[in-house]
C-alpha cells in the first residue's frame, strides 16, 4: 500500500498492525489512529451519508458516546425498551453532577399510539431533586419531590385538551386537586384551600307570632355559586355544612308596618331555642327597631346541621319583609 514503509495488510486485505495512525498521534488530542479490532478515533468526522447504529431487536443499548473534560468521564447512551420507546441518557461517574437525566421519544402512552417526549432530570417526578417536562395527551411540568418517597410528588402544571391544571402537592400520593381552568370557568380543588361555597336564600313571606321564637322554614334561593351544590333544604329550613371549615353569615330581617319592639333576636342554633347558638343577635332596647342585620364567623365541621331562629315581640304577629329579609353563608378560602 503507497505511502507506508512496509505492508499494513494481508492478502486477503486484513490488516496485520494493531493499528495505523498518523505521524504524531496522541489520543485525545490530536491526529487519528484505526485499531485492528475495530476501534477507531479521528480528530473531524464529516459524512455525507447516512450513519448505521446496531440492530437491537427487542431492547438493550443502541450506543454510548463518551468524553472526558479531565475531571469527570461523562457519558450518554442510547437505548430502547420493549414498548419501542427510544432513550437518550446522560450522566458522569461524579457522584455530584449523578448520572440519571434523560431525554425519551417514542409511543408509550395509555391511550394508545400516540407520540410521547419525556424529559427528565436528576430521577425526574419521582426524586426529591427531579423535575420532569412530559409531552403526551398534553403538556405537564412536573417540580421536584416533596421527600425520597416516589409518591411523595411535587406541585404540577397540566395543559391538556380544553384545560389548564394547577396541581398541589401529593403527601403518600393522596394531594389536593388544585385549581382547574376550562371553558366552563374556575374550580378550586379539595384540599388546603378547599372549595367554594357561597348561597344566599330568602324568609321573606312569613308571617312571625308576637313573643314566640320562630324557626324560619319554606326558604327560597336568591344565589348559588358552590362546588358541592346548595346546602340548604328550603322546605324544611335547616342548613347542613358541606365541609369542615370558617364560614361567614349574615342574617337580615324587616318587619313589615313600621312597628317597633322591646326585644329583636336573629340567630342560628343547632337544636331549636336551645342554647348554645352558632351567632346572632338579641336585643332588648325598647323600642327597638324592626329591621336589623347581624353577621359572624364561625368554624363549622362538615355535617353539621344548623337553622335560622327570629323572634319579635311589638305586640302583634308581623309579617316578614320580602325584599330585605335573607340568610347568606360563605366558606372562606
Amino acid at each position: 500500500m503507497s505511502g507506508f514503509a512496509g505492508s499494513i495488510v494481508g492478502g486477503i486485505g486484513t490488516l496485520i498492525r494493531e493499528y495505523i495512525q498518523s505521524v504524531g498521534f496522541v489520543a485525545g488530542v490530536s491526529g487519528w489512529r484505526i485499531s485492528k479490532n475495530g476501534d477507531a478515533e479521528f480528530n473531524n468526522i464529516f459524512v455525507r451519508g447516512t450513519i448505521e447504529l446496531p440492530l437491537v431487536a427487542s431492547q438493550g443499548e443502541i450506543g454510548t458516546l463518551w468524553w472526558n473534560d479531565g475531571l469527570t468521564v461523562e457519558h450518554a447512551q442510547i437505548f430502547k425498551t420493549l414498548s419501542h420507546v427510544l432513550f437518550m441518557s446522560g450522566g458522569s461517574n461524579n457522584p455530584t453532577l449523578g448520572h440519571d437525566s434523560f431525554i425519551a421519544l417514542g409511543e408509550e402512552s395509555v391511550a394508545g399510539d400516540d407520540s410521547r417526549l419525556q424529559l427528565s432530570n436528576d430521577g425526574g417526578r419521582s426524586a426529591p431533586n427531579g423535575s420532569e417536562i412530559l409531552l403526551d395527551q398534553g403538556i405537564q411540568l412536573f417540580s421536584p419531590s416533596l421527600s425520597a418517597v416516589s409518591t411523595d410528588r411535587g406541585p404540577e402544571i397540566f395543559l391538556g385538551a380544553g384545560e389548564l391544571d394547577l396541581v398541589g402537592p401529593g403527601i403518600g400520593g393522596v394531594g389536593w386537586v388544585g385549581v382547574l381552568i376550562t371553558a366552563s370557568g374556575l374550580t378550586i380543588g379539595a384540599g388546603v384551600s378547599g372549595k367554594y361555597y357561597s348561597e344566599e336564600v330568602s324568609f321573606g313571606g312569613q308571617n312571625i307570632p308576637n313573643a314566640a321564637v320562630t324557626q324560619l322554614v319554606t326558604l327560597s334561593s336568591l344565589h348559588l355559586n358552590s362546588d358541592y351544590g346548595s346546602a340548604w333544604n328550603l322546605v324544611t329550613g335547616v342548613w347542613t355544612c358541606p365541609v369542615s371549615g370558617d364560614y361567614d353569615f349574615t342574617i337580615s330581617s324587616a318587619y313589615t308596618g313600621g312597628a317597633v319592639g322591646s326585644r329583636i333576636i336573629n340567630r342560628m342554633g343547632t337544636t331549636f331555642n336551645t342554647a348554645p347558638f352558632i351567632g346572632g343577635f338579641d336585643i332588648t332596647t325598647p323600642s327597638a327597631t324592626m329591621e336589623n342585620t347581624v353577621s359572624f364567623t364561625k368554624f363549622i365541621a362538615a355535617g353539621t346541621t344548623l337553622h335560622a331562629e327570629v323572634f319579635q315581640n311589638s305586640g302583634a304577629a308581623r309579617l316578614i319583609d320580602t325584599t330585605q329579609s335573607y340568610i347568606k353563608i360563605a366558606r372562606r378560602l
